[in-house]
């Protein structure tokens, strides 16, 4: 690390722009958010950069701070990792890194920003992600110059960060291990001169704001090594530059904000609703109200099941929004900070400040004295840290099992909760990446949702698209009861995601005093052969499979999130359909999957069984596994063995019109992508 003293004042930087008056409360207890004297009219962003020095009790300490601050994101360098993980924030954040042990990371912890991770620019020390928001869209950058590594490898990286941008502004967080005058030191090195010449060929400039204030203090010295670079047009809406007293870590933690004047519209989107807070007396009083709503929505015509299916959906929601608390969407702070914990900190800091004050001459106290007296506080506070943890978790653990042994911490144990990840820059054909979240997404649908091609068609696959449509022969199912309705509707899982009509399942299983115009609805559908269309709108989430390219589309699985309502509906259409099936002996008995009673373990056992029968000396086994069979299902053909089956006429003519007009989309608070779908299993 570079050492200078911390008493001379560095040098004004020539950018000009507005400080805020920001100061913190004598009696807050924790550092609040930042104060000013004009009020803020446009939507801000606020970043923390501090370098973590591998310690946990580091990690926790910022996202306590970044939590109670209210930041919208982290760019932290010697992150504290374990098994490979960035540890210390939780499961809910989006985290940026891309190596094991990482030396630099981006946390976001604003649910409303859209990050996207730039794969061809990320390494062992340097995270590039794409950030979407209110504020616009800019790209920000973690560095931490390793001592041990070329400084010109960085400033090569960061100059292909630059190049490729595209108009968009960006912001540049680094512990550079370098020094110059621009950014607080006295003078500049060799590695601080290559930096200088990296900001002028590239027209970024220094944020920096020191104002005499070293960003590393240790006990053999300060120095100025931690900054910040920003295009000139972001930096214009620079509001403040801080370096902030608290933490455990060298480093001192430094804390950005810019103001924007001009928002981008937020699309409104469906909040999570806090199922366990309740009140289903209150729930079934807004539904009664709104019985009238639903009713007056059905006619004779056909074409009114798009009008009664919005109806029962906007019921069902406002009843939600009347009865169900939702959820803030923020991150709460440590379940185990306690006010012992807080005042530990309080008086480590206060210690650290003394030793300081030591140092240069202006404390009575020896500095040898005030360093142990430091050093012991703050291995007390780190101690009662990890002791406090394990305690709270312990006590979690203990009273969520006893509630559902199933639960978080097994969920945790068995691996089935994971980090967040955010989307990643993919691999085009040609070789180039895609350059923003919304070509990401739009990356994704082509792969995961293929295409139809009639074109493509030989003559037979021509014959057979050019009647799929045509009717079947067979007899009428008949309507669905409000017995089979109500069942369909508790067989849907509690806990599950909503589709785009943010419907929750515990929502719809208490709807029960809307069942008769649910069932009318149903009826309706299956008479007229028409499906509403938010049915048939479905928001997929891509889900990396394990170890695999995360630059490539083909290493995505698609979760298609589809209406609750609507699902309820397919689920009765399977009922009638399965048992055509099986009064007709439609079905094989080597079917071992999609079938009531059998698994693959039964398919196990019947080779098993056959192999064992068998007087042969040898036996053979061909494996067949076809590369996306549930994604290239193709509708003609199935629409022909349905109707070769005499699948009845109303089931028949309702599913052609099932696969008419079908939409996926993956979408974020202010981008996304759609695709109709041409083929596959919806």
């Amino acid at each position: 690390m570079e050492r200078e003293d911390a008493r001379r004042r560095p040098r004004r930087r020539h950018l000009k722009h507005p400080r805020s008056l920001a100061f913190r409360d004598e009696n807050d207890n924790e550092p609040g958010p930042v104060k000013n004297a004009g009020q803020q009219t446009g939507p801000r962003l606020v970043i923390i950069q501090i370098n973590a020095a591998r310690a946990k009790a580091v990690n926790d300490e910022v996202r306590l701070h970044a939590v109670t601050t209210r930041a919208d994101m982290l760019a932290i360098h010697e992150p504290a990792t374990s098994h490979g993980k960035v540890t210390g924030f939780g499961l809910r954040v989006t985290s940026v890194y891309d190596t094991p042990r990482t030396g630099a990371a981006i946390i976001g912890f604003n649910k409303e920003i859209s990050i996207m991770k730039m794969t061809e620019f990320c390494e062992a020390d340097i995270s590039c992600a794409e950030l979407t928001g209110s504020f616009g869209t800019l790209i920000l950058v973690s560095l931490y110059c390793k001592y041990n590594r070329k400084t010109r490898i960085f400033i090569r990286k960061l100059k292909n960060i630059v190049d490729a941008r595209a108009n968009r502004e960006i912001v540049i967080c680094a512990d550079l291990n370098a020094r110059s005058p621009m950014w607080g030191a006295s003078s500049t090195n060799g590695n601080g001169k290559k930096f200088e010449q990296f900001l002028a060929e590239s027209g970024l400039v220094v944020l920096n704001e020191n104002r005499g204030e070293p960003t590393f203090q240790t006990v053999n010295g300060s120095s100025f090594i931690d900054a910040t670079f920003a295009s000139p047009g972001i930096a214009r809406k620079l509001k403040l530059w801080r370096v902030e007293p608290w933490g455990q870590s060298d480093h001192r933690p430094i804390r950005i904000e810019f103001s924007f004047e001009d928002e981008v519209e937020t699309p409104t989107r469906n909040a999570r609703f806090c199922v366990n807070r309740a009140r289903w007396e209150k729930y079934t009083e807004s539904l009664l109200e709104s019985k009238n709503d639903i009713q007056g929505t059905i006619t004779e015509h056909a074409d009114d099941v798009n009008k009664i299916a919005d109806a029962i959906s906007d019921s069902i929601l406002k009843a939600c929004n009347d009865a169900i608390p939702k959820s803030t969407g923020k991150y709460k702070q440590h379940a185990w900070w306690t006010s012992s914990l807080r005042n530990a900190k309080r008086e480590a800091e206060r210690l650290r400040i003394l030793y300081l004050a030591s140092m240069r001459g202006r404390s009575a106290q020896s500095t040898e004295q005030a360093k142990k007296n430091y050093e012991t506080q703050r291995k007390l506070y780190q101690k009662e840290i990890r002791t406090t943890k394990k305690e709270s978790w312990e006590i979690f653990v203990t009273k969520t099992s006893r509630e559902n042994v199933w639960g978080l911490p097994y969920k945790i144990a068995a691996g089935k909760i994971k980090q967040r990840k955010p989307f990643s820059s993919l691999r085009k054909q040609d070789g180039s990446m895609t350059e923003s979240w919304a070509e990401t997404a739009k990356a994704l649908l082509d792969t995961l949702v293929p295409d139809d091609s009639p074109r493509s068609d030989d003559r037979p696959q021509h014959r057979l698209r050019a009647k799929a449509n045509a009717p079947s022969n067979g007899e009428d199912a008949a309507d669905f009861t409000s017995q089979e309705v109500w069942y369909a509707m508790q067989r849907n899982t509690s806990g599950k995601s909503p589709g785009a009509d943010g419907v929750i399942p515990e929502a719809l299983k208490n709807a029960l005093v809307i069942l008769p115009e649910i069932t009318n609805l149903f009826n309706k559908c299956l008479a007229s052969g028409k499906i509403p269309s938010a049915w048939k709108k479905g928001a997929v989430v891509p889900i990396l499979k394990p170890e695999k390219d995360e630059a490539l589309a083909k290493s995505y699985r698609p979760i298609c999130l589809l209406s609750l309502v609507g699902k309820t509906f397919e689920r009765l259409i399977i009922d009638r359909a399965e048992g055509v099936i099986h009064q007709r002996n439609h079905e094989s008995e080597l079917q071992f999957g999609f079938k009531e009673g059998r698994s693959t373990e039964d398919a196990i056992l019947k080779l098993r069984q056959l192999v064992e029968e068998d007087d042969s000396k040898y036996a053979l086994a061909l494996p067949l596994d076809i590369s996306g069979a549930f994604d290239n299902l193709w509708w003609p053909s199935l629409m022909e063995t349905l109707r070769k089956r005499s699948c009845p006429k109303n089931l028949f003519k309702l599913l052609v019109d099932y696969f008419r007009d079908r939409e996926m989309s993956i979408v974020s608070s202010y981008a996304g992508a759609s695709k109709h779908v041409t083929k596959g299993a919806p």
